[in-house]
């Protein structure tokens, strides 16, 4: 192998497996993401929910 942009097939599939593992890993992560922005989102949903009722609540204190 005298060319030097030449490779060997080992080194291909080499290449390929971390290819196909770097794949795996960044979908992983994506998914692993997009769970906590969900999570975060129904967290802060629900926040937002308390904060209304002690609001009111609040406010019927106020009016009694």
């Amino acid at each position: 192998m005298n060319d030097k942009n030449q490779t060997t097939p080992a080194a291909d599939q080499f290449v390929d497996e971390i290819i196909e593992v770097a794949g795996t890993w960044l979908q992983t992560g994506l998914s692993i993401g997009k769970a906590a922005v969900a999570a975060t989102a129904d967290g802060m949903r629900a926040t937002s929910e308390s904060l209304a009722r002690l609001a009111d609540d609040v406010d019927d204190v106020d009016e009694g």
